[in-house]
C-alpha cells in the first residue's frame, strides 16, 4: 500500500497524528466521510471522502453550507490515511498542517457515479449520512485539471437536507466537535486523545483507539 503523499511532510515523532494508512470498508456502498475543522494559519475546514485506501482531501476555507444557492471554494490538497478519520488534537508548531484540528463531523458517503471517472471529468456528487451533513451534496472543479492549485465547489444540491443561509448556519449552530463534544478552544487547551508516538520515523505502529472508530457505524441506512 503505498502511503498518502502527505506523508512526506509529516514528522510523526513529533505528533500525535495517525501514521497508517490502508483499506478501511473499501468494498462497501456506504464510505467514511469527516470534516475537519482545523485552527492553522487560517481556519478552515477540511472534506474528506474515504476512496481507494485513503482520506480524498479539500480545504473549505468558508467550510459547508446548507444553503444549495451557497458554493463554497473547495482546494484539493493531500490524500489522508483513514486513520486520520478518528484524529482530534493539536499538531505542534513548526510541523505541516500545525494547529488544533477539531471533528466537526463524519458519517458515511455513497456515490452512483465511478469516482475515479468522476474526478477526473471534475464533477462527482454523491450523498452523505452525517451527523451534521446529510443528503445530496456535489463537488464540481473550477480549475484545469492538474493545476498546482486545483480548485473545486462543494455544494448542496436542493433536497429534503436542504435549508437557506438565512434559516440556519450550521457552523455557527453546531460547532462543537461530534467525537467529545468540545470546542476548538478546549481541545488546544486540553491533552490531544491520540498516545504520543514512538520515536521513530518509520514506525507503523499507531492505531486509533476503538471508541474512536466506533463513532462511524459500519452499517448505516440512509
Amino acid at each position: 500500500m503505498v502511503p498518502p503523499r502527505d506523508h512526506q511532510k509529516r514528522l510523526f515523532d513529533q505528533t500525535t497524528e495517525p501514521a497508517e494508512s490502508g483499506l478501511h470498508n473499501s468494498e462497501a456502498e456506504w464510505r467514511l466521510f469527516v470534516v475537519h475543522k482545523h485552527d492553522a494559519t487560517r481556519l478552515h475546514y477540511d472534506f474528506r471522502l474515504e476512496h481507494a485506501g485513503v482520506l480524498k482531501s479539500w480545504a473549505v476555507p468558508r467550510g459547508p453550507c446548507l444553503d444549495p444557492s451557497q458554493r463554497r471554494l473547495a482546494v484539493l490538497v493531500n490524500d489522508h490515511a483513514i486513520e486520520y478519520g478518528g484524529f482530534e488534537g493539536t499538531i505542534p508548531a513548526g510541523l505541516y498542517g500545525a494547529g488544533t484540528v477539531l471533528l466537526w463531523d463524519g458519517g458515511r458517503w455513497r456515490t452512483d457515479q465511478d469516482v475515479d471517472q468522476a474526478l477526473r471529468a471534475g464533477e462527482l456528487k454523491f450523498q452523505l449520512c452525517g451527523r451534521k451533513l446529510n443528503g445530496s451534496w456535489s463537488l464540481s472543479r473550477t480549475s484545469w485539471p492538474g493545476a498546482k492549485r486545483e480548485e473545486w465547489l462543494l455544494k448542496k444540491e436542493n433536497d429534503t437536507e436542504a435549508k437557506s443561509l438565512s434559516e440556519i448556519d450550521i457552523l455557527i449552530a453546531q460547532p462543537a466537535s461530534v467525537l467529545t463534544g468540545r470546542t476548538l478552544e478546549e481541545i488546544a487547551s486540553e491533552p490531544p486523545l491520540w498516545p504520543p508516538a514512538k520515536s521513530t520515523r518509520n514506525a507503523k505502529s499507531r492505531k486509533p483507539a476503538p471508541d474512536q472508530l466506533s463513532l462511524f457505524p459500519e452499517n448505516l441506512e440512509p
